[in-house]
């Protein structure tokens, strides 16, 4: 709830700040909207901060995707976490040069993302979840003997 509500104010204070032009053809609106603020005259160079802090969430985030990546590829092949970080990372890294710029990449992802990535995690992944949890359930009553 709270995070709904503070990316609802970022969202309003970009649109009333930049316009709404400008923040849906801005690559990074909260940046462009943050270089603008002028405090007292004494905070006028808020962006380094902000970049700082936008960063430091960055890294972040991706150790956290990392960590789940290889746990998770330990989990399903049984070899150990520890030897699972270098050759995740190397294959990370080298995919990471596959798009010349952020325009391409974000364009080729959109493309990727809505075809392929979105019907399997919203639909079929979910109905599968779904059905896997009946037929266990199922099992379970199966095999409870009648009282």
């Amino acid at each position: 709830m709270i995070t709904a509500l503070a990316l609802t104010f970022i969202n309003q204070l970009i649109i009333f700040v930049l316009g709404p032009k400008i923040a849906a053809g801005s690559t990074l609106p909260l940046l462009e909207t943050v270089q603008l603020i002028e405090l007292a005259e004494v905070f006028e160079r808020m962006d380094a901060l902000f970049t700082l802090l936008l960063f430091l969430g960055l890294i972040i985030k991706m150790v956290a995707f990392f960590n789940s990546a290889v746990i998770g590829l330990e989990r399903i092949t049984k070899i150990g976490f520890k030897k699972w970080g270098l050759p995740l990372g190397a294959l990370i890294y080298g995919l990471s040069f596959l798009s010349p710029n952020y325009t391409h990449h974000i364009m080729t992802g959109r493309k990727t993302v809505v075809t392929f990535w979105f019907p399997v995690f919203q639909f079929i992944l979910p109905l599968l979840l779904f059905i896997v949890i009946v037929i266990r359930k199922r099992k379970k009553l199966k095999k409870q003997p009648a009282s």
